[in-house]
């Protein structure tokens, strides 16, 4: 007669598990597993789904490694055991144990999409870029609509620098997905290395249209717009980028810099001011500001000598804060000594 824990057998419990995990109600389908493998301790899928549930849960993947390994030492040719162990492997950056754990399920069904995939993960993560594009072009072979492999997989041509073949693959997520920010944005960095700067404004522009708080396409737009010189268009994009981030004081001194190539130096300073309120210990923020100030009107040389100092102080070696410091001395003390002459002469 088989053993019952409170009335049910182990099928039932683990049948009970599946439901609830379904339902997503994981804790109670967690105690429905433990009471199955106690029932039946050689039930291979009980322990496959405590395993994958605790890592889900608790984030203890020691212990998923541990009942998902119990249930491929029962039944070897429990695939989703194998998938599920590699999972684990892969968050606990065991990354050759992983890819051991994914071919052994491949073995078992080399026509599931997932297994080549977190392989891939798994060669990415061991900067195998060639190994990970053959996982992920067996991914999408098997599920052409596999948005994130195809992602994976034109990021992979991009770490090798064969960006033609990354904009293919991007592009086949854009026909999945137009709204796709991500897709839009990393097609637009593709052609923006091969210097294809139209094509990557159109991208660009489409991943801030979709995503109008995407940060880092505003900041690829701006560099992009500064490369071809389109100054205002440049300002345009670093305004967002501080909109978005007003905390960021990278983004506020590339802002700086572009009101700075106007000639808008008052506003210039504005922002400088507000990069070394953000970060003190920005020498260059003090050398910028101490800069313009002088080099905007002479009245405020003085001021420009400070943060001059300033900047010297936090970078005892910057040559070009040295020089000029010692220039905006030199034209103080002219400048002082022609209101003297003024005066003697009234």
């Amino acid at each position: 007669m088989s053993k019952l824990i409170t009335g049910m057998a182990a099928k039932e419990w683990f049948d009970r598990g599946l439901y609830l995990a379904q339902k997503a109600d994981l804790k109670k389908a967690i105690q429905c597993f433990i009471n199955a493998v106690k029932i039946d301790p050689n039930h291979s899928m009980a322990w496959n789904y405590l395993g994958l549930y605790i890592g889900k849960i608790y984030g203890d993947y020691e212990k998923t490694i541990n009942y998902c390994t119990k249930a491929v030492t029962i039944d070897p040719n429990n695939k989703v055991g194998w998938y599920n162990l590699g999972l684990a492997c892969n968050m606990l950056k065991r990354y050759n144990k992983a890819i051991v754990c994914f071919n052994k399920a491949i073995k078992i069904d080399e026509n599931n999409q997932n297994y080549w995939f977190n392989m891939g993960i798994s060669h990415d993560k061991l900067k195998d870029p060639q190994k990970a594009i053959n996982c992920y072009e067996k991914a999408v072979e098997i599920f052409p609509k596999f948005k994130q492999a195809w992602l994976n997989l034109g990021n992979s041509y991009v770490s090798i620098e064969s960006y033609r073949k990354a904009i293919k693959s991007f592009e086949k997520i854009v026909r999945l997905d137009p709204m796709g920010s991500e897709a839009w944005f990393v097609m637009g960095l593709a052609f923006l290395n091969l210097k294809k700067y139209k094509k990557a404004i159109e991208c660009l522009d489409k991943a801030v249209k979709t995503d109008p708080n995407y940060k880092e396409a505003w900041t690829k737009l701006g560099d992009i717009y500064e490369i071809i010189g389109k100054e205002y268009r440049v300002l345009e994009c670093r305004e967002i980028e501080v909109e978005i981030d007003p905390e960021d004081s990278i983004a506020m001194f590339k802002l700086a810099s572009a009101y700075a190539k106007i000639e808008a130096y008052q506003k210039s300073i504005k922002y400088l001011e507000k990069v070394t309120e953000i970060d003190p210990k920005n020498s260059k923020a003090w050398y910028y500001m101490g800069y313009l100030y002088g080099k905007s009107n002479l009245a405020n040389i003085s001021k420009g000598i400070e943060c001059l100092e300033q900047a010297l102080k936090l970078d005892p070696n910057d040559e070009a804060a040295t020089s000029t410091l010692r220039l905006f001395k030199l034209l103080k003390a002219n400048f002082k000594k022609s209101e003297e002459l003024d005066e003697n002469q009234a």
